[in-house]
Formats: C-alpha cells, sequence, structure tokens
C-alpha cells in the first residue's frame, strides 16, 4: 500500500481545507520527510486523518471504557472519533488516496455531518472506498468497507497502528519506560505479543501431558512384570502345544497330497474318455470310407 494523497475539512485545529499530494511537488521526490510546527498546528490530526479515512478510527481516541461525554447536546464520548470534528460545523471528512499492492488506485473517505443543519447532534460516520481508476465502489455496509480496504491496505487497524502509523504517546512512553514496560509495549508495538501468549498455551498444555503420563505410570504399576518361573512355564506350554499341533499338520499336508492325486486323476480320465470317443469317430469314418473305394472300384472295371 502507498499512500498517494491525504485531504481533509474541520478536524480538530485543521478549520480549512487541507491536502497533501505524494504524487506532485517536493513530497514526490522526498524519500523521507518530516511534519514540523507548534502545538496544535495540526500536526497529529494529518496522522488521525489517514486512519480515519481507512479505518474509521484513529489511536490518539482509543476506547478506555464509556468515559465522559462532550456536551449535553452532543453525547459523544471523548473518545469517540466524531468528537474530532470541530463544534459548530456541518460537515468534516477526512479522504486519503492510496494505491495497493496490484497497482490499483482508491479513495478512501470518512465523513461526518450534522443531523440537522445548524444543531449540535452528529450523524454516524460513513465510510466508502471507491476505486479512482473506474469509479466504482467497493464494499456496501460499513463492515463490509472496512474489509475491503483492509483486504487493499494489506493490514488490519491494529497492525496499521503498529507497523505504519505509530502514535505520538506511545514512542515517548516506550522511551521512559522500564525494562518490564518496555517489553510489554514492544510486544504490543510488533505483534510479538502472540509469541507470550502461545508460551503460556505450551507451558499449560506441557503440565497437562505431564500429568496424563504420571496417570498412565501409575496405572501402569499395576501390572508387574511375569517372574522368570512363570514365563519359563509359559514357554514350555507354548511347546508342548506346538508339538500337539505337529501331528495335525502332517495329516493336512497328506490330505493336501491325497486331493491333488484325485484331482489329478480326474482330469486324466475325462480326457481318455474324450479319445476314446475320438477314436470311434474315426473307425466309423474309416468304415465308411471303405465302402466308397469299392463302389468306385467296380465303376471302374465296368468302364
Amino acid at each position: 500500500m502507498k499512500l498517494l494523497r491525504v485531504r481533509g475539512k474541520n478536524l480538530a485545529s485543521l478549520a480549512e481545507p487541507f491536502e497533501l499530494d505524494f504524487e506532485a511537488g517536493p513530497l514526490a521526490k522526498a524519500n523521507l520527510f518530516a511534519i514540523i510546527g507548534p502545538t496544535g498546528a495540526g500536526k497529529s490530526t494529518i496522522l488521525d486523518a489517514v486512519c480515519l479515512a481507512l479505518y474509521g478510527r484513529t489511536p490518539r481516541l482509543k476506547a478506555r471504557g464509556q468515559g465522559p461525554t462532550i456536551g449535553a447536546e452532543d453525547a459523544l464520548i471523548v473518545h469517540d472519533p466524531r468528537s474530532i470534528v470541530r463544534r459548530g460545523v456541518d460537515h468534516a471528512y477526512a479522504e486519503v488516496w492510496f494505491a495497493d499492492a496490484a497497482g490499483g488506485r482508491w479513495k478512501a473517505v470518512w465523513n461526518v455531518t450534522r443531523a440537522v443543519r445548524g444543531s449540535r447532534q452528529l450523524k454516524d460516520a460513513e465510510l466508502a472506498l471507491t476505486s479512482l481508476d473506474d469509479g466504482r465502489r467497493a464494499g456496501g455496509t460499513k463492515t463490509e468497507t472496512l474489509a475491503a480496504i483492509e483486504e487493499r491496505v494489506g493490514l488490519d487497524y491494529e497492525r496499521f497502528v503498529r507497523t505504519v502509523l505509530l502514535a505520538q504517546g506511545e514512542f515517548a512512553r516506550l522511551l521512559h519506560a522500564d525494562r518490564r514496560e518496555r517489553a510489554e509495549i514492544l510486544e504490543w508495538l510488533t505483534g510479538t505479543d502472540i509469541y507470550t501468549r502461545l508460551s503460556i498455551l505450551a507451558f499449560e498444555r506441557a503440565q497437562a501431558e505431564e500429568a496424563r503420563v504420571e496417570k498412565l505410570l501409575a496405572e501402569l504399576g499395576g501390572f508387574a512384570p511375569l517372574g522368570e518361573p512363570e514365563r519359563a512355564a509359559l514357554d514350555a506350554d507354548l511347546a508342548a502345544a506346538d508339538a500337539a499341533l505337529a501331528p495335525a499338520r502332517a495329516l493336512r499336508a497328506a490330505a493336501a497330497a491325497a486331493r491333488a492325486w484325485f484331482t489329478e486323476r480326474t482330469l486324466r480320465e475325462k480326457a481318455a474318455a474324450e479319445a476314446a470317443t475320438t477314436l470311434e469317430g474315426a473307425a466309423a469314418a474309416v468304415a465308411a470310407a471303405a465302402t466308397l473305394r469299392a463302389e468306385l472300384a467296380v465303376v471302374d472295371r465296368a468302364a
């Protein structure tokens, strides 16, 4: 995913429309640049706009329970992303143009308006993703749109804020943290906390398997091995049984041989009968031929 343009209006300290175009001007040629300015100038708001347009939330407004609300009519939790909208305005938006890994160009927009023009009540934020190549819209509902954005960015929100956009307070917290807290922060930033959870699960599994092995060993202890005399007696019984089977094996072999002889005899008798039948037929043919020869001899003498 590559950022192409960031735009917005009426977000925190940035009241006027703003735009950062990474495809034009000095930014198009810069491999590294810094966002600088005095406190309240809107540096963090630019990063907020990126997160809002892509994910509809920002790490600067992480939810920590319900929390207090802002204003009686607004009734917004302080960690509600809509609380970044400037008071008294009817419309605010954050917009990001980006290119996905396949080269497709997309526009993601987070949009908030007032329920009634001039009122203090805000509508639910809208999120949209549109192709800059052909104008088609990806996703329908907010959930579907978020899924489409995550698919094209290649990162979900948690991975994005850990690897691409590091919240301002997290780096300062990392610098001043003790050794244990620093390890926890690094795990959170890099996503390696999963290995800690896997380690805990592996330890628990190992304990369970060790308990299972101990149980099996205890059960196995109830089966004592045979002594030498008992084994010798069983070997003797086995030898005696094998010897008792010897005559039966010999009888079976003799029966098999007799069956083979009888089968061979039957086949030979059948072949002899077929040969006798063939011989009788041949003798009859010879006799018929002798009569025919005699008749032919009479005819020859008469001629």
